[in-house]
């Protein structure tokens, strides 16, 4: 799909494919694309930090989600993946 920066920062949008059919278990409200965005920027952080590689990019990237988490105040943090709460 095509996005400009603006689109994704000022619009949050299911993940599914619109190639494929939605599953009758989809729940689109919970497959949102900000959440992941976030996630993603604080695992390159954490990774970045913990083996000592690419520190300019974890810099980066950390200046990157503390900023996302002031424009977007209401994302909550992924869930566990179902098969692994219980865990």
């Amino acid at each position: 799909f095509d996005s400009s920066l603006d689109d994704i920062l000022e619009t949050d949008i299911d993940i599914h494919d619109q190639k494929f059919p939605l599953h009758p278990l989809w729940k689109p409200e919970y497959n949102l694309r900000r959440p992941r965005n976030l996630y993603r920027f604080k695992a390159f952080t954490m990774v970045s930090e913990k083996h000592d590689i690419f520190p300019h990019l974890g810099a980066m990237a950390k200046s990157v989600l503390q900023e996302l988490k002031k424009r977007w105040p209401d994302v909550e943090p992924l869930e566990l993946y179902p098969a692994f709460a219980n865990r």
